[in-house]
């Protein structure tokens, strides 16, 4: 009997520790709270409806970009299950497609700044995450991203065309015909 207790209650000391098993979690790390008012403040730009507007929504183009950028260096180091990760993930998927950001007519440089932060955070998130990567079939690729802007012998992309003077774009090179290879994101 004292056996089973001591054991049972080391078992209890161990599942305490872990914090995951018995339902309960283990509190959320520094990086982790850090990385969910990052999304937030990310999250608030990137869903403002700035058509055809004369000024930045709140928070703005500085503090949306900063916490982007921010945001997209640390998304990858969250476990696979962590639930900022995948709602980071299925806000990228939302953005993530080129031609669905495309306005006509033209809805001024307000909205192509946030474009671009689009991009750049579905971009981002989607490769730190490993959801685009290297190896992924054309037409998982076309499914995340839609269809390419350019095709071009062994090489693919996804191209957004503005005004700016630099736009973004994600460039994926050929293996095999079939799956992407080396994917970059570049300014054009």
């Amino acid at each position: 009997m004292f056996q089973t207790a001591c054991t049972l209650g080391a078992l209890l000391t161990l599942v305490s520790l872990l914090g995951t098993e018995g339902g309960q979690a283990a509190p959320p790390s520094a990086n982790q709270l850090e990385l969910k008012e990052l999304l937030a403040t990310a999250s608030q730009y990137l869903q403002a409806d700035v058509r055809n507007r004369n000024a930045d929504p709140t928070p703005g183009r500085t503090d949306g970009n900063a916490a982007i950028t921010k945001f997209v260096k640390g998304v990858g180091r969250l476990p696979e299950k962590d639930d900022i990760r995948r709602q980071a993930i299925a806000l990228a998927r939302k953005y993530a497609s080129v031609a669905d950001l495309r306005q006509t007519p033209d809805p001024g440089s307000i909205y192509h700044h946030q474009a671009h932060a689009r991009l750049h955070f579905a971009w981002g998130v989607l490769l730190e995450t490993g959801v685009l990567r290297a190896g992924l079939r054309l037409e998982e690729a076309a499914a995340l991203l839609g269809e390419p802007t350019s095709v071009r012998d062994e090489m693919m992309e996804w191209y957004y065309n503005s005004l700016m003077q630099v736009n973004p774009c994600l460039r994926a090179s050929l293996r095999d015909g079939q799956r992407l290879g080396e994917i970059k994101i570049i300014g054009k």
